[in-house]
């Protein structure tokens, strides 16, 4: 049977530089690993596949195949009618993909002793669902929400306080706008305006 991880949390959490630590150590044990990641994810460096709060994460190992798509269904028809085996799948970003659900569900049918890492936001800057990722937690063998540390708290020379949430810094009120700590900052409860 595979299994499902899900990493959730706020913009700067760790979600993705944990995902990609786990596919490091798979990696390094001559695993077969896959990195999913949107298209719409423009806030790279062009020569990574992925996006990163955290600076000292710079590539992906080598043996991982990267794809960056914008329908999930696409990768998972290819594993099924290709047969490919992997031994651990990361979709990052997870939340941007329309067909999250029904394509995570069908890879947990379809292939075998697969770690199935599912990494993205639980909220947007509302504090509302974002995507379908919550909506995988009843299929999960583990889901993690992982936190910031608050930056408003830092800035006011507060506690630092845990950050579950993202507060948008720009005036804009489209729920999906792509970007970085130049738009979004990690922030406690008290710190949420709403």
């Amino acid at each position: 049977m595979s299994r499902l991880h899900i990493k959730i949390g706020p913009m700067g959490s760790g979600k993705t530089t944990d995902g990609l630590r786990e596919l490091g150590i798979q990696s390094s044990l001559n695993r077969k690993t896959c990195y999913i990641t949107h298209v719409i994810d423009n806030r790279n460096n062009n020569h990574l596949p992925f996006s990163t709060h955290n600076e000292s994460v710079n590539r992906l190992p080598t043996s991982t195949i990267a794809y960056k798509i914008d329908n999930l269904k696409s990768f998972v028809d290819m594993v099924i009618d290709d047969d490919l085996k992997y031994d651990l799948i990361m979709i990052d970003e997870a939340h941007f993909f329309i067909d999250l659900f029904e394509s995570v569900k069908l890879l947990l049918l379809h292939t075998q002793n697969t770690d199935i890492i599912v990494c993205g936001l639980d909220g947007d800057y509302m504090m509302n669902p974002i995507g379908q990722i919550l909506e995988l937690i009843p299929l999960s063998d583990t889901c993690i929400k992982l936190n910031s540390k608050c930056v408003k708290c830092n800035e006011e020379d507060l506690n630092i306080t845990n950050a579950p949430f993202t507060l948008r810094t720009i005036d804009n009120d489209e729920q999906i706008l792509i970007g970085g700590m130049d738009m979004y900052l990690p922030v406690c409860r008290s710190h949420h305006i709403v």
